[in-house]
């Protein structure tokens, strides 16, 4: 769920302007749909610190501990196979030494049954709460996992930054759930192309100024989404503004 943006080019990083934040309100709960992004990532040539991430043989039971539904250990099991969601992963454990969620708990509608549309939610410590089609999401799953990258302390925080780069790191995984809106979807997705997953940091010749433009679309598409509206949500303005997605480029460095 949350916080500022995430990777700078090497060359441009002293040309990104100010972006301009709005003040925003929003409610604390997380839908996602089930929608899969059509990726097309470059062929890329895996870097040292990449192929060691992959090399670490992560155990479901390294971050799933307790009554773990069958389903969402399948999930976990995705991430684990997932190239970026090791790298996450790998991260993450090492802040970790006990299984990272412990604790699970459907959620349920008016009338006390479990909501059926995908969603999942960290709500503090190392509690998840899911609908029962979330279950198979894993990339939802992974948008847990990034946010305590983002929140090592597992303490949640209703940041739309926060937010915007967790969905960036979403669609860098590989599968895209959202239905916050088409400009939302668009704006991510352009500045997720920019990235190279090789590095965190954007591709060469990424105009910065787009990227601050598509970063405030998603920030002012949050601002207007019930989800995100009210209930402790805040934009912060105090971000890097040559660093706009920190915790995406620190997945890249060492521990």
């Amino acid at each position: 769920m949350t916080r500022y943006m995430t990777a700078i080019s090497r060359k441009s990083h002293d040309a990104m302007k100010t972006i301009y934040l709005y003040p925003i309100t929003l409610i604390p709960a997380l839908v996602w749909s089930c929608a899969e992004s059509g990726l097309d990532f470059e062929k890329e040539t895996l870097t040292t610190f990449q192929l060691n991430s992959l090399s670490n043989k992560f155990k479901v039971s390294d971050f799933l501990g307790g009554d773990v539904p069958e389903k969402l250990q399948k999930s976990m099991l995705r991430i684990i196979n997932n190239e970026f969601g090791n790298i996450v992963l790998r991260k993450v454990k090492a802040k970790y030494s006990d299984p990272v969620f412990t604790r699970f708990r459907p959620l349920l509608d008016e009338n006390g049954k479990i909501r059926k549309t995908p969603a999942m939610f960290l709500i503090g410590g190392n509690e998840i709460l899911y609908t029962s089609d979330a279950l198979i999401k894993d990339a939802l799953l992974f948008h847990e996992f990034f946010h305590l990258h983002q929140n090592p302390k597992g303490i949640v925080v209703k940041s739309r930054n926060n937010e915007v780069e967790a969905y960036v790191a979403q669609y860098l995984y590989g599968k895209w759930e959202s239905t916050i809106s088409k400009q939302f979807d668009d704006a991510i997705r352009y500045m997720a192309s920019r990235i190279d997953k090789r590095t965190g940091y954007f591709k060469e010749g990424t105009d910065l100024a787009e990227i601050q433009k598509n970063y405030n679309i998603a920030l002012d598409c949050l601002k207007i989404h019930p989800v995100y509206y009210g209930g402790g949500w805040f934009t912060n303005v105090n971000f890097d503004k040559n660093n706009p997605f920190p915790n995406i480029l620190n997945l890249y460095r060492k521990n």
